[in-house]
């Protein structure tokens, strides 16, 4: 039987321009991005509740969004700013704690990117995808362990990628994404395979 959820708590002075929704086993967690660039996390507890505020906005200056939590560790926030600068923000239990992601030098500056996602591992591991703004939509990732400190940056997948997906299963990594080149145009998955601190992709 569907259950509606009271959206009561959720109030926006602007358009609604992004839902993403995760589950940790036992909570629903919401990330609401606006078109006046607000983003903010709603809980629901037992996935039955109606929608509360979980904490203070986590942005006012970004573009897009996603989350991911598992029933081990908590909620974390992937966005990218209006600098094109990809963040991260996990949920300590009662504030969003932002840091940067590391990205790989673009000549004198840092690198602008165009999407972001995460996906956590079954041993804590927080795997990181980008892709960047130039012609090449040259993907990395980042690789931080359980406690967000950085395992392996700097590190290339692969090209011509766009609409970024992820989803993990113990080591085994897997990302899709519609494939820009000419000869391989369309959806592709691409897997790898975690471990220790790197990612080894499968030559395909």
């Amino acid at each position: 039987v569907w259950k509606d959820l009271s959206t009561a708590a959720i109030s926006v002075t602007d358009s609604i321009t992004s839902l993403q929704i995760a589950n940790d086993g036992s909570n629903l967690y919401l990330a609401v991005l606006t078109s006046g660039k607000s983003l903010t996390v709603y809980k629901s507890n037992g996935g039955t509740s109606a929608w509360a505020t979980l904490g203070s906005a986590i942005s006012t200056n970004a573009l897009s969004a996603d989350i991911s939590c598992t029933a081990n560790q908590m909620p974390v926030v992937t966005f990218v700013d209006s600098n094109k600068k990809p963040n991260i923000s996990r949920w300590s239990g009662s504030a969003w704690n932002n840091q940067s992601v590391p990205t790989v030098k673009a000549g004198t500056g840092t690198m602008k990117v165009r999407e972001a996602k995460a996906t956590y591992m079954s041993d804590g591991k927080l795997v990181v995808v980008y892709v960047d703004t130039t012609s090449h939509y040259r993907g990395y990732y980042v690789l931080y362990n359980s406690s967000l400190s950085v395992q392996k940056k700097d590190a290339a997948i692969d090209t011509a990628m766009s609409v970024i997906d992820m989803a993990s299963d113990n080591n085994n990594l897997y990302i899709g994404f519609l494939n820009r080149s000419l000869n391989y145009y369309g959806p592709c998955i691409k897997h790898g395979t975690v471990s220790g601190s790197s990612i080894a992709f499968d030559n395909s």
